[in-house]
């Protein structure tokens, strides 16, 4: 649903349109804190953790949208 390049551009998936506020939220929290951390290890689930503490419940319900997304 997004990306994070090494430069520190983020990209956003014009499909988080159709999302729930929270699910939007999540998406760029989570691209957001691939500016500190470039990779999916503890810390950086840690940080994301810090920002949006359901990450979890949130990211599960992302996944039933995996099908949706065409880059």
């Amino acid at each position: 649903w997004g990306q994070c390049t090494a430069r520190g551009k983020v990209s956003l998936n014009w499909r988080c349109i159709h999302l729930s506020q929270a699910l939007q939220d999540y998406v760029v929290i989570h691209e957001l804190c691939h500016l500190s951390e470039m990779n999916h290890s503890a810390r950086f689930w840690s940080l994301v953790r810090s920002y949006c503490p359901n990450y979890i419940e949130l990211r599960q319900e992302m996944r039933r949208y995996g099908p949706y997304l065409d880059w």
